[in-house]
């Protein structure tokens, strides 16, 4: 009896086992199956005549079941693609399957096109491989079109697509038909200038032998030949045209221009390429950085009006050239390696750093141009004359040049003596001259000495010349007031009027005149200079100023940044020569002493970094001293040394300046005397952020918590979407709680 019971217990338990796998199949049989349609290959063909056709091979996986297929839209191809009135039809599309036996047919209705597939008793392949064709056979294309569809997710619902229609699954494709004629889309030279690459909207057949019926031209110039055509290698729309070497050469930035006029060049589909001129070249050759060799002449007048011819190479269009950032007038290229041009005005005596600039960049080799200063007239002697007579003169003053010559300028226009017997000191600071001055009138006259470059002296209160007449004043003991007086030069003999023999009592001799001095630098004008310079404030060409009594010059290095009180890059900086009137107070006494030269550097509290160089020439009778440069701090109302370095075989004198202010340069009277404090003016470094480059962060690893979590995600997801399971899984459940109580309760009270 008891193994009747046991036996009647493992029958119910190997039932409730069946019972709980078959819940467990019928649930995964339950889970639906993700049924896809994707591209395989053909995306990359195109229709190129109207009876042209392209291919398209799909996946399906699984197989579409029979009684369902693929659906397409095909509105943009009926509407802009077919030629007759009928628009898109079932004779444009074939399709077949790998899955034998099955049959696919074709509806097309208001522009939808519906594949749909019977297969009844055929077989049936793991993934099925359907081929979708276009074609334009029977239904023709639109000939000299151009249609690109490309499918846009954001263009939905017109993006181009095939959907399966029992899973409305999409694989999206595109469409590409081409039936123009072939035409020119760009033509462009290579690098070095050789070859021309003609590019055209479709596919060409190969053009060998046939280079003669293609011409270009240079600038407008007559016709050049080309010397041979090939199709360019992995680019069937594109042909190179080679220039021969008998041919005229491209040099950057010219004007290039092709024609075609020939009836033998044709596309791959039989189009023939109609003729056409004017085509514009693309010039791909880069234009050289442009350099500088030599300079003639290499100076002139400060005035400017010099013309200079500039040799060099890479002369390719050139847009400017400048002498210290200021660009010069009447630029003529007269060859890749030659420039005329006039100078602009500069700074007396001032070095100007000559640069080209082309689309290739600016020359950047030292070659300067030296602007020659104006004759300045300091002193005459004599300067005051009685007429008539020859006066030998002796003219002092600065930059007298060899050639010089002199004129008497009276106050009229036509009031001019030349001088003669001029002859020039090698000093440069001396001529001697005779000039007749018989008939001069009485007035002050000018002495303007001309350089041979057409610089002259002026007009100034140190050339002034006091033409004089013989006073006589006639005179008769005991005579009357009202007696009449004869005098030189007026019409009347001497004792005219009065009876009496007269004699001279007085003569005029005028008081010679205090010498004149040097210029006052309150009569000098500032000196400016251009800066080149990027939006950071950075030097990228080495400048040269010098002032205007030629005894200071600063130097600004490339690379140098400047920026002015504000942080904003100095454009133009400036050296102006101060008197002592015009200078803060300087210390009386002491270690040191004021020697006689100052100049305002502007712009004031620019800066720079690193610092610069100023360079002072000590005046003359000052070599062999010690000297300083210091500059005034306006905040603490002190003078303040500069480092400095002093030459006292040359008496130059040369400062580290970082920043514009007044500077002025001392003679040390004392040498034992403590130097004072050097203060450096810094120029903080400019910060530029570095600019952060986003990185992929790539996933953590999988661990046994997440891999365990995931597990129970899945159960719950699975017992959600699959009721019959949750309710096998139920009682299945209960059966066994029922089992194990049963059990339980036979041993606990087991039958006799």
């Amino acid at each position: 009896m008891m193994g009747t019971i046991r036996g009647y217990i493992m029958m119910k338990r190997n039932l409730i086992a069946l019972a709980l796998l078959l819940i467990v199949a019928i649930a995964f049989l339950a889970v639906p199956v993700s049924a896809i349609l994707t591209l395989s290959s053909g995306n990359d063909a195109k229709i190129i005549t109207t009876d042209g056709e392209m291919t398209y091979t799909f996946i399906a996986d699984p197989p579409i079941p029979t009684g369902k297929g693929i659906g397409i839209d095909v509105f943009l191809l009926s509407t802009q693609c077919i030629q007759s009135e009928s628009g898109f039809t079932e004779k444009n599309v074939k399709i077949t399957s790998n899955a034998a036996g099955a049959t696919w047919g074709a509806v097309v209705e208001d522009d939808y096109l519906t594949l749909t597939k019977t297969c009844v008793g055929c077989a049936v392949p793991v993934t099925e491989t359907i081929d979708l064709t276009f074609t334009g056979a029977e239904n023709p294309w639109k000939s000299g079109k151009q249609i690109d569809f490309t499918y846009d997710p954001d263009l939905d619902p017109l993006s181009w697509f095939a959907t399966r229609t029992d899973t409305l699954d999409k694989a999206n494709f595109d469409f590409h038909i081409n039936t123009l004629v072939p035409t020119v889309s760009s033509a462009t030279t290579n690098a070095a200038g050789t070859v021309i690459t003609i590019t055209f909207r479709k596919e060409m057949a190969d053009p060998s032998d046939k280079h003669g019926e293609f011409k270009y031209q240079i600038n407008g110039e007559p016709d050049q030949a080309f010397s041979e055509a090939a199709l360019k290698g992995g680019a069937p729309t594109k042909i190179d045209l080679t220039i021969p070497d008998t041919s005229t050469a491209i040099a950057p930035g010219d004007v290039v221009t092709v024609k075609y006029t020939g009836v033998d060049v044709i596309a791959t589909d039989n189009g023939v390429l109609a003729s056409f001129s004017g085509q514009t070249v693309t010039n791909a050759m880069p234009f050289p950085v442009p350099t500088v060799s030599n300079l003639d002449p290499t100076h002139g007048p400060e005035t400017g009006g010099t013309k200079v011819t500039v040799t060099g190479t890479g002369f390719f269009k050139v847009t400017a050239v400048k002498f210290v950032g200021k660009a010069g007038v009447d630029l003529t290229t007269d060859s890749d390696t030659q420039i005329t041009v006039t100078s602009p005005d500069g700074g007396s005596g001032a070095k100007a750093l000559v640069t080209v600039i082309t689309p290739g960049g600016t020359s950047d080799e030292k070659i300067y141009f030296t602007y020659d200063p104006a004759p300045i007239v300091e002193g005459i002697t004599p300067n005051t004359g009685i007429k008539p007579g020859l006066v030998s003169f002796t003219i002092t003053g600065t930059d007298f040049v060899d050639g010089a010559t002199v004129i008497l300028k009276g106050p009229a226009p036509a009031d001019i003596i030349k001088a003669t017997h001029v002859v020039w000191d090698i000093s440069g600071k001396k001529i001697t001259c005779d000039l007749d001055i018989t008939g001069a009138v009485t007035d002050e006259w000018d002495f303007i000495v001309t350089n041979p470059d057409g610089q002259n002296s002026g007009t100034s209160g140190n050339n002034l010349f006091q033409m004089i007449g013989l006073a006589v004043a006639n005179s008769v003991s005991n005579a009357p007031s009202d007696s009449s007086v004869g005098a030189a030069g007026t019409g009347g003999a001497p004792g005219a009027g009065t009876g009496q023999n007269t004699a001279p009592a007085s003569v005029g001799n005028p008081v010679e005149p205090e010498a004149p001095g040097p210029a006052s630098p309150a009569t000098m004008e500032a000196v400016t200079a251009e800066l080149s310079i990027n939006d950071q404030g950075v030097i990228s060409q080495s400048t040269e100023l010098q002032s205007a009594d030629g005894r200071a010059s600063v130097s600004i290095d490339a690379g140098v940044v400047a920026l002015d009180q504000a942080g904003a890059p100095v454009s133009s900086v400036s050296i102006d020569t101060l008197g002592p009137s015009d200078m803060p107070d300087v210390p009386q006494g002491g270690a040191v002493s004021f020697a006689g030269i100052a100049y305002e550097l502007g712009p004031n509290g620019a800066q720079f970094s690193p610092a610069i160089s100023i360079t002072f020439a000590a005046l003359p009778g000052q070599v062999g001293q010690d000297f300083t440069v210091r500059t005034y701090d306006q905040a603490s109302g002190t003078w303040q040394d500069l480092p400095t370095s002093y030459d006292p075989q040359t008496g130059t004198v040369t400062a580290e300046v970082s920043h514009f202010c007044c500077l002025a340069l001392f003679a040390k009277t004392v040498t034992t005397a403590p130097t004072a404090p050097v203060i450096a003016a810094t120029i903080a470094a400019t910060h530029v952020p570095t600019q952060l480059i986003p990185t992929k962060i790539a996933p953590p690893s999988p661990t046994i918590a997440t891999t365990f979590l995931g597990i129970v995600l899945t159960v719950i997801n699975l017992l959600v979407t699959n009721p019959v399971l949750l309710v096998g899984i139920a009682v299945l459940a209960v059966g066994i709680v029922l089992m194990v109580w049963k059990q339980r309760r036979d041993r606990l009270y087991p039958k006799p």
